[in-house]
């Protein structure tokens, strides 16, 4: 069974660097968003701010990151990965039954540039998933570049990976993937590869800083089944 988004998306920690993009895109797509944060009126303005650059038929709010947890059907978390355990944890009973798509990378940087740190239940997603035992955690967009998503004139062109074990969850976050048109949905197994995704952040910024680039993640040689149905 499929399930489809048909109700709010709220991105909880959407003030941040990846939050306004992925609000202004799904926004941008026609569905309601809700951007939620620690501060509700930060996350008014947030919501404001998106809502001049997609244009005054955005439904785009801002609320807690209570308040948008409870209002939604599917969350985003997008919070730094120190605040996971104060910002999920008073949400456990809110989110139950509901899909969370964790963009958390638990990422850090030292001397040698950015890495991403250990995490005693394997990933940020695990940590989310123990943290959360009954919502249904997928992990996805750890890879896409942040400042490219707020240019909503320029595509984002990339693969999104996709760690799940919940099979109506993982078809959830490929449709919100694809609700950005650029950008292409490929499911690469159970949420224990989460920690081998995230890890490709730290090597994706340090690609973009040698080279001043805004680099992505491609896979060659895979035809997901939409686009065979093209073919």
């Amino acid at each position: 069974m499929t399930v489809s988004i048909t109700q709010s998306i709220a991105i909880i920690g959407g003030t941040g660097n990846l939050g306004p993009g992925l609000a202004g895109r799904f926004a941008a797509a026609g569905k309601t968003v809700i951007i939620g944060s620690r501060d509700a009126g930060k996350a008014e303005a947030a919501g404001a701010t998106v809502i001049e650059h997609v244009g005054p038929a955005a439904r785009v709010t801002g609320l807690s990151n209570a308040d948008a947890a409870a209002a939604a059907t599917c969350i985003v978390v997008t919070v730094p990965f120190a605040a996971v355990v104060d910002t999920l944890s008073p949400l456990a009973e809110t989110l139950i039954g509901k899909t969370v798509i964790s963009a958390v990378v638990p990422l850090r940087f030292g001397s040698r540039g950015p890495e991403t740190d250990s995490v005693a239940e394997g990933s940020a997603a695990e940590q989310i998933a123990a943290l959360l035992p009954g919502a249904r955690i997928t992990a996805a967009f750890q890879s896409v570049d942040a400042s490219q998503l707020t240019r909503l004139d320029t595509p984002v062109v990339a693969d999104v990976l996709i760690c799940g074990d919940d099979v109506d969850a993982v078809a959830t976050t490929a449709e919100l993937v694809a609700l950005i048109p650029s950008l292409r949905p490929i499911h690469v197994g159970g949420l224990h590869l989460s920690r081998h995704v995230e890890g490709l952040t730290a090597v994706l910024i340090s690609v973009n800083r040698r080279y001043k680039a805004h680099s992505g993640v491609q896979l060659t040689g895979v035809t997901i089944p939409s686009e065979a149905a093209k073919g």
